[in-house]
């Protein structure tokens, strides 16, 4: 989105285990036959989530273990990074106020048109819902090696647009889709409970 162009998702979890071995038989006797090498299994953020400061002007829950930075900008807008070193990925949050429903509208349109740029025309896969408070959200999780994995953009249409992109740290990308499939599995599903608890400040 904004901001990581500018610098270079409730399901229940499910880890990807491959099958090492499988049992072969010839005759009497049964063989362990060696398959495909596996890739080591990544380790996985607990989830558990901490809502965001009281500073912020939108309520949502994060993963409580990646580290986060704030920054606020000209004209109301947040910037906030979620670092997730032992996934080697970082998610970039632009919270940018809209004034009415025509302003939120052509954010929309804006930021939905940098997620298909970023894709490349790559594979993805599309998720369009709305949360419990009326905030819209269209996710886009790609389906292969892709520098932004996991996209969104969400607005309640009148006051907010709320922009993310996953990047993988300086740019590195992972060797194969495969080894990085239950990282991405997790990442959705932190994003979905953030998506899901996403609201208007009360005060």
């Amino acid at each position: 989105m904004t901001r990581a162009s500018e610098l270079i998702a409730y399901l229940l979890a499910s880890v990807a285990i491959f099958t090492v071995w499988a049992c072969g038989s010839n005759g009497d006797n049964t063989a362990a036959i060696p398959r495909r090498e596996a890739f080591a299994r990544p380790m996985l953020y607990a989830k558990e989530y901490r809502p965001l400061p009281d500073s912020i002007p939108l309520v949502m829950e994060i993963n409580a273990y990646p580290v986060l930075e704030i920054e606020r900008r000209n004209g109301g807008i947040y910037w906030i990074t979620q670092h997730y070193p032992a996934y080697g990925i970082d998610i970039y949050y632009t919270l940018t106020p809209a004034h009415g429903q025509d302003d939120a509208t052509a954010a929309w349109q804006r930021s939905m048109q940098r997620m298909s740029d970023n894709t490349g025309g790559m594979p993805v896969r599309h998720v369009s819902a709305t949360s419990p408070s009326g905030f819209q959200h269209d996710l886009t999780i790609a389906s292969d090696i892709n520098p932004f994995p996991v996209q969104f953009v969400s607005t309640d249409r009148r006051n907010w647009i709320v922009s993310a992109a996953a990047t993988y740290t300086g740019g590195k990308l992972p060797a194969s889709y495969d080894s990085i499939y239950p990282v991405l599995k997790a990442l959705e599903q932190d994003i979905a409970h953030t998506l899901n608890t996403m609201d208007h400040a009360k005060n």
